[in-house]
């Protein structure tokens, strides 16, 4: 599994790890995101450059997440 695959989204000051398949698969806004070609930035790739999703509460991320990763 590349680096990639397992993107840091960063949602109201949290850091949360990803695969990125679940993300493309159950949600169109982060397929399309993820069809942008790549800015160069390494936006995602480590915790200390995280794809930021402004305007979106940790607590809905959780909620979201908990769809992707029953516990």
């Amino acid at each position: 599994m590349l680096l990639t695959d397992v993107p840091t989204h960063q949602v109201d000051g949290v850091l949360y790890n990803i695969h990125r398949y679940f993300l493309h698969r159950d949600s169109p806004v982060f397929r399309d995101l993820f069809s942008l070609p790549d800015r160069g930035y390494g936006e995602g790739s480590t915790d200390q450059n995280p794809i930021c999703l402004e305007g979106t509460r940790s607590i809905d991320m959780e909620r979201f997440l908990s769809i992707l990763y029953p516990p």
